[in-house]
């Protein structure tokens, strides 16, 4: 039987610290421990709690400061 590996992208603004943030953090690495691939894609750099992702998950900062003008 073929296994493919799960891919999970999750997308908020950023990691700053915060409620929503914390619980991406706690879902990201709980993903990572069942065997899922993760990436956790922010807006901004400003990433205080992405030292708490486990080493596995994907960090991508798109350097935007807007979701509605991303460039």
């Amino acid at each position: 039987m073929y296994s493919k590996t799960q891919k999970v992208t999750l997308f908020l603004p950023d990691l700053n610290v915060g409620g929503a943030e914390k619980v991406f953090v706690n879902l990201a690495n709980f993903l990572v421990s069942r065997g899922f691939d993760v990436d956790v894609v922010v807006m901004n750099n400003e990433a205080p709690l992405k030292g708490f992702l486990d080493h596995k998950v994907v960090f991508i900062s798109l350097n935007s400061r807007s979701s509605r003008n991303p460039l």
